[in-house]
C-alpha cells in the first residue's frame, strides 16, 4: 500500500514505513564566511593583552609573517613582550618573531642578548638561535659554578 499525503487517511501500517526524519524538510545550512584576517593592531591588542598564552604566541608568529620591522610599534610591542611576558612560550615566541623579522636594532638585540639568562631553557636557546640568524656572534655562556676549567697546554 503506498503512502498517502493526506494524514487522516494514514493507517499505522503506513506510518511504519515513512522515516520521521524525512518528514521534515531539511534546513539549508548557513556556509560559515570565511574569518576576516586579523588587523595588525587586533594583532598588537592579542599579544598584550590576551588571557591565553596561546593567543599571545599566535599574535606574535602572525606578525612576524607579515614582516613589519619597519613598523616601529610591531618591534617595541615584540621586543617588550619578549622581555616582560610571564609564559615562557610567548617570550620564545616573540624572540622567534624577531630573528624571523631579522630586527637586529640595538635595543632588540641587547634583550635578546638578556635573554641567554632567562629562567626558561626554552627562551635561552631561542635567545641563542636568534642571536645567530641576525648575524651576531655569541660566545658561550660562562658558568661561573661550572668545576669545568679549560684545558692548557702548559704544565702547572
Amino acid at each position: 500500500m503506498p503512502p498517502t499525503s493526506n494524514p487522516a487517511a494514514m493507517t499505522p501500517q503506513s506510518m511504519t514505513m515513512i522515516n520521521p526524519l524525512m518528514a521534515v524538510p531539511p534546513t539549508p545550512v548557513a556556509s560559515a564566511a570565511p574569518a576576516q584576517p586579523a588587523t595588525v593592531p587586533q594583532m598588537l591588542a592579542t599579544l598584550k593583552d590576551s588571557v591565553y598564552p596561546s593567543q599571545r604566541e599566535w599574535a606574535a608568529e602572525q606578525l612576524s609573517e607579515l614582516n613589519l620591522r619597519g613598523q616601529p610599534q610591531v618591534v617595541r610591542s615584540l621586543t617588550k613582550c619578549a622581555k616582560e611576558d610571564p609564559a615562557a612560550t610567548v617570550r620564545t615566541a616573540c624572540v622567534h618573531a624577531l630573528a624571523h623579522m631579522k630586527v637586529n636594532t640595538t635595543d632588540v638585540v641587547a634583550v635578546v642578548q638578556e635573554l641567554k639568562n632567562d629562567h626558561d631553557p626554552r627562551v635561552r636557546q631561542e635567545a641563542e638561535e636568534a642571536l645567530n640568524a641576525i648575524g651576531i656572534a655569541t660566545a658561550a655562556p660562562v658558568h661561573q659554578d661550572s668545576a669545568v676549567r679549560p684545558a692548557s697546554h702548559k704544565k702547572p
